[in-house]
């Protein structure tokens, strides 16, 4: 077995099952889950955009941010963006500098 605190042993092994074309069982997938799952109940990082109460705009705008900057980034201008902006219609109407101030 490995080390809970690093899952990437489990990585590297259905990496290597699946370039041999062994099947990984259930069981396997289940175990490498539940080691991820662990690993970023301790080890993740908090970000607005995963709290259970984010709404799906929110969601989809916070990932085209993510393509185009990095998260302490967008972290950073999340809740300004979301007051500015707090739905498709007054994002839909602002000027691209409107926008653009936003994230900066």
């Amino acid at each position: 077995m490995c080390d809970d605190s690093d899952p990437s042993a489990y990585m590297s092994m259905l990496v290597t099952a699946n370039h041999y074309h062994h099947k990984v069982s259930d069981q396997q997938l289940a175990l490498l889950r539940d080691e991820l799952l662990s690993w970023f109940n301790t080890n993740g990082r908090g970000f607005p955009w995963r709290d259970k109460s984010t709404s799906l705009y929110e969601h989809v705008i916070s990932e085209i941010l993510l393509q185009h900057a990095k998260a302490e980034k967008v972290s950073r201008v999340f809740e300004q963006f979301f007051l500015r902006f707090p739905g498709w219609e007054e994002l839909e109407s602002a000027e691209i500098s409107e926008i653009e101030d936003a994230i900066r």
